[in-house]
């Protein structure tokens, strides 16, 4: 497994992949200062030296109101 991390400011980033025959998956990670964050699952293929894939995510959300109705 290959552990990424990037650290901007405040916010953090990480990546861990695990890599099979040119096939990626791991878990990816937005974590913003004093903002939502943003976790999930990313499946991909290496490419040469570049990686490609899709990263499915949940993402934290604060109720503010609610609809009439409600």
């Amino acid at each position: 497994m290959a552990c990424y991390r990037s650290v901007v400011g405040k916010d953090t980033f990480s990546l861990q992949v695990k890599t099979f025959d040119n096939v990626a998956s791991g878990d990816l990670s937005y974590l913003f200062h004093e903002k939502d964050s943003q976790r999930g699952s990313f499946d991909g293929r290496l490419m040469g030296d570049t990686l490609l894939g899709m990263y499915i995510f949940d993402s934290e959300l604060d109720v503010l109101a609610e609809r009439p109705g409600d």
